[in-house]
């Protein structure tokens, strides 16, 4: 039916802050008693998308002009010169197997790309979770004499049975070394050792107090140690009872580290140890690495070159301290490699008499996924996986679109007519476009139609099919129109153009139902109405009705016992700077109360306003 009158939407939107704002006084004014409350339903405002203008030409001479895609093969002309058609009869179709491939392949790699988001994103997790070293951890191999400090407080170890002191195993073998020089069985740890008697030989006395551990690593007295301290390091190819580390205190924060081999083997006696039992395995009475049957925490590491200089190959840490029933039988053995850990289980008859576990699999092993930080190179693994994501993001986000215009091709497979009239040409299927020309050409034989064009910003929101209104320049007249084509090409005419300045222009044809009264080039302004983003179902409140408290929206409800109570909702956005969207905790069969007077508090008593939601939607 034809209208006379459009309602702008900048009008009704005035009405309804203007009758918002007499209800709301009317409301106030009226306070005292019952609490007046009214159905959602009423106060909703409603929400249909955004609006775009533009302007326009009548034309009763329409023409659809269709060219072939180069890039396609032609599979059927549906028409023959002469034919009449009507809108959405078919014209002709591409073969879609390449486009419908084209597609799913597009799919795949957009599932791909998800795929690896995922995994980045659980990488990353884990390398939140992963405990750093400090960043000197493994020392500063050009500090000279940090590294003669270090060994030589790692070159000797406490006795568990006597307190004295022993060198620490360097074949690795678990074996000692005799030193040149045996300490008493009663002399004191190192920082404390007894001054030694020197001869009289004329050098000052200070020299003859130089303790004597010192004497085996001063440079002046050993050439071999000219060269730095941790080559005398060596690696162990296997772990025993009497394996020592070559640094660390058996803390969590600061775990024992013997230095291994390619292919270590790992003896049960070791293990025992470092769950703090003797070296039998039948009792924790003066085991573990301090003799006091407690457990420790221990790293073992492997480098190349098996030089506790050389680059990180692969470590595994052991915790000691966690609860066993027994220890682990002494036949049991397993081997360390770059690979990880692996039991080697006896070649006998009967089952191995252990607890039962293997500690690599349960208590005792974690390698971090293979991989040990120091803080620094940690903040650096986890910055590189973040951007690593953020770039998958991005390339999701292109897939995305890919798929969407592969979609689109497959779906343009079989071009239709856009206008009611009568194929006037069409080309030849073998040769296909010639010159320049359309392929297949129909013209208007019946109906008026209104040509324009459209920013490219509002392409995807502004489609084939969708409805347009328009108010004629010299009738008056106005009518609605629906879009039947969008070029897919931008136009360089002027002659009528968008309210949007910036991008191109696409030309698009609606085609009027209801022409009359409309003539022949008649210019014409257009609003379309966009495509809608939300929910037809959409709510909005205007915003006087919610409050807020301690950043979290409420509004007064009235309950099953029609007593008001504070309901949280959650908001969206604002539309035209006086209505709020409701997007949870409020329904449209809801009574809520304007929050403001005396008498509106929670467990006030409540009473339906059939009229004043009349006043103020109205």
């Amino acid at each position: 039916m034809k209208k006379k009158t459009i309602a702008a939407i900048a009008v009704g939107s005035a009405v309804l802050v203007a009758g918002g704002g007499y209800g709301i006084y009317t409301i106030v004014r009226n306070s005292g008693g019952p609490v007046e409350v009214t159905p959602v339903s009423n106060l909703n405002t409603g929400w249909w998308g955004d609006t775009s203008s533009t302007s326009g030409v009548i034309t009763a001479n329409a023409t659809q002009e269709v060219y072939l895609d180069e890039n396609e093969l032609l599979d059927k002309v549906h028409v023959k010169e002469g034919d009449e058609v009507k809108i959405g009869d078919k014209l002709l179709s591409y073969d879609t197997t390449l486009l419908e491939l084209d597609v799913e392949s597009e799919k795949l790699a957009r599932q791909g790309i998800q795929l690896e988001i995922k995994t980045a994103q659980q990488d990353l997790e884990k390398l939140k979770k992963i405990t750093p070293v400090p960043d000197n951890y493994y020392g500063d191999a050009g500090d000279d004499d940090a590294m003669l400090v270090r060994t030589a407080s790692v070159m000797t170890a406490v006795s568990a049975e006597d307190g004295t002191q022993t060198p620490l195993a360097e074949d690795g073998a678990g074996e000692t070394q005799t030193p040149d020089t045996k300490a008493p069985e009663t002399s004191a740890p190192e920082s404390q050792a007894p001054e030694t008697a020197a001869p009289d030989t004329g050098t000052p006395d200070t020299e003859s107090k130089t303790p004597a551990t010192e004497e085996v690593l001063d440079p002046s007295k050993d050439p071999e140690t000219e060269k730095s301290p941790l080559d005398k390091i060596k690696a162990y190819e296997k772990l025993t009872y009497a394996s020592k580390p070559y640094k660390g205190s058996g803390t969590k924060e600061d775990p024992y580290v013997f230095f291994c081999k390619e292919g270590t083997t790992i003896y049960a006696s070791f293990m025992n140890k470092m769950l703090g039992y003797n070296e039998a395995g039948s009792s924790k009475s003066g085991g573990g690495m301090k003799g006091d049957g407690k457990g420790s925490y221990a790293v073992l590491e492997i480098r190349e070159g098996d030089s506790v200089k050389g680059g990180f190959v692969k470590s595994i840490s052991i915790n000691g301290t966690v609860k066993v029933d027994k220890a682990y039988a002494p036949d049991i053995t397993w081997t360390f490699a770059s690979d990880g850990v692996i039991k080697n289980v006896p070649d006998v008859d009967e089952p191995d008499d252990d607890n039962g576990d293997d500690p690599f699999d349960d208590w005792g092993y974690d390698d971090g996924g293979g991989d040990v930080y120091t803080v620094t190179e940690l903040k650096e693994a986890i910055r590189e996986k973040e951007d690593e994501i953020k770039d998958l993001k991005l390339d999701l986000r292109e897939s995305r679109l890919n798929v969407k215009q592969a979609q689109r091709k497959l779906d343009k497979a079989t071009v239709k007519a856009t206008i009611n009239g009568v194929v006037k040409s069409i080309g030849d299927p073998v040769s296909g476009n010639m010159d320049g020309d359309p392929f297949l050409t129909v013209t208007s034989s019946e109906g008026m139609y209104v040509e324009g064009t459209i920013s490219e910003l509002k392409l995807g929101k502004v489609t084939e099919g969708t409805t347009m209104t328009g108010m004629a320049y010299e009738s008056g007249m106005s009518f609605t129109a629906q879009i039947t084509e969008i070029s897919e090409y931008p136009t360089q005419a002027t002659s009528w153009s968008s309210n949007d300045a910036t991008g191109s222009s696409y030309p698009f044809t609606a085609y009027i139902e209801d022409p009359t009264g409309l003539s022949n080039n008649e210019w014409v302004d257009l609003t379309i109405q966009e495509e809608n983003t939300g929910s037809e179902s959409s709510l909005y409140l205007y915003k006087a009705y919610i409050r807020s408290e301690n950043g979290q929206s409420y509004v007064y409800k009235a309950d099953e016992n029609n007593r008001l109570v504070k309901q949280y909702i959650k908001t969206g956005a604002t539309l035209y700077s006086s209505y709020i969207e409701v997007k949870g905790g409020l329904s449209l069969e809801d009574k809520i109360a304007f929050p403001y007077g005396k008498n509106v508090k929670e467990g006030a008593k409540t009473k339906v306003d059939d009229d004043a939601d009349s006043e103020v939607m109205y």
